[in-house]
């Protein structure tokens, strides 16, 4: 029993926290953006990114075409900018295509230039999607894992998950966010 009975606590699905999380640090920072697949009126293929396309606009939530490694690449070009892009891959197979951006410039930039630039991108992902075959259900955190300047992130809470995108976004390193399919409510 709460010792407060007027204290309620809300319901909030992990789309909700995502999108609760990356509006405020948006409302913030003028430099955060979103790119991804679906991510502009729809909301993200999950719509963890409902309402920020009417709130902010699609010149800081911005569709882009089928092109993973185009986008992941523009993403950390955009971060080594000065900006903070959120890169919205749809499911982490297609993470692959961009792996050269996010491994070989993105993560190790820090270290390429002894310190003077970062690519801080944040590339959002989902795993594991259930009954898709073998095209859209691989978990290739592992891979990532053992990349320099990359951090592999994966809440199992609501409340973490809000946390570690505000964390993320604000970071100054590369990271890769991933969701479990089945955990995404």
């Amino acid at each position: 029993m709460l010792s407060n009975p007027e204290a309620t606590v809300k319901r909030m699905f992990f789309r909700e926290a995502i999108a609760k999380a990356v509006r405020e640090e948006m409302a913030v920072n003028p430099k955060v953006f979103i790119m991804g697949q679906d991510v502009g009126s729809f909301g993200g293929s999950y719509r963890e990114f409902d309402g920020l396309f009417a709130e902010f606009g699609a010149e800081r939530v911005r569709d882009t075409p089928v092109a993973e490694a185009a986008t992941v690449g523009i993403g950390v070009g955009a971060a080594a900018a000065g900006y903070r892009p959120v890169v919205s891959i749809t499911y982490m197979d297609f993470m692959m295509l961009g792996f050269d951006p996010l491994i070989n410039y993105g993560a190790k930039l820090r270290y390429k230039t002894g310190g003077k630039m970062t690519a801080p991108v944040v590339v959002k992902t989902t795993a594991g999607a259930l009954g898709q075959g073998v095209a859209h259900s691989q978990c290739i955190e592992a891979w990532l894992m053992s990349v320099p300047g990359l951090k592999v992130v994966a809440p199992s809470t609501r409340c973490a998950r809000r946390g570690r995108w505000s964390i993320s976004i604000i970071s100054g390193f590369s990271r890769f966010r991933a969701t479990c399919r089945w955990m995404r409510r």
